[in-house]
């Protein structure tokens, strides 16, 4: 029971350390997930002029000396299942892994791809950089949602899949005077389908700058 109380204490603090680095360096907002997906802790959205943008991230969080184990020149390895980076890789957000040091009060971050996943058999690991501070993380975090926007058919039609086929006919509309909306709405809707109530409240709270022009 105390080492479970000692986990769950380090889990929390690490993804607290990463809000306040989000908060603090970035200036965005951070939605830590109470009911997470499987594998993902928390949502990043980018703000503009103290406005949101609709462009979000899904965050892995781990921290604590367990999370930086396997330490190399270049950073740190972290290893991960086979089920959860079929996951990641499937999700209908960007995916990055964050390693939160408890001790310097710093964070550190690694895209979740193909190209970052190097197999080790039957599961994966993941480097993530020294460099990669979330702190001065704002440039190529705001390149990765906009590359990831920018191929909207692509992202509609993945997460279209994955809504009921009501909603999918209003999204349908929509994409015909808006593809991006559409695509970003489709992806949120997708996103917080476990919950999907929850989704839409968060939807209205948040004030994404295209909802108003979803009717």
């Amino acid at each position: 029971m105390a080492s479970q109380i000692a986990t769950e204490l380090t889990n929390r603090r690490s993804v607290a350390l990463t809000e306040t680095v989000v908060l603090n360096g970035l200036g965005w907002l951070f939605r830590s997930q109470e009911t997470s997906d499987f594998g993902i802790d928390a949502h990043v959205e980018i703000t503009t002029d103290e406005r949101a943008t609709g462009e979000l991230i899904a965050l892995q969080i781990k921290g604590g000396s367990s999370a930086f184990k396997t330490p190399t020149e270049d950073g740190w390895y972290f290893s991960v299942t086979a089920k959860h980076a079929d996951y990641w890789l499937n999700h209908s957000l960007p995916v990055l892994l964050v390693l939160a040091d408890l001790d310097s009060s710093r964070c550190f971050w690694q895209v979740i791809d193909s190209n970052t996943l190097e197999s080790t058999g039957k599961n994966y690991k993941v480097l993530v950089p020294r460099g990669n501070d979330v702190s001065a993380a704002s440039d190529e975090w705001q390149g990765l949602t906009r590359r990831y926007l920018e191929n909207t058919d692509l992202l509609y039609e993945t997460n279209s899949q994955r809504l009921p086929p009501a909603s999918v006919v209003r999204l349908d509309e929509l994409r015909k005077t808006d593809s991006l909306a559409a695509a970003s709405l489709a992806a949120d809707l997708a996103a917080g389908r476990g919950n999907p109530r929850e989704a839409i409240v968060e939807l209205v709270r948040s004030r994404r700058t295209w909802l108003g022009r979803v009717s």
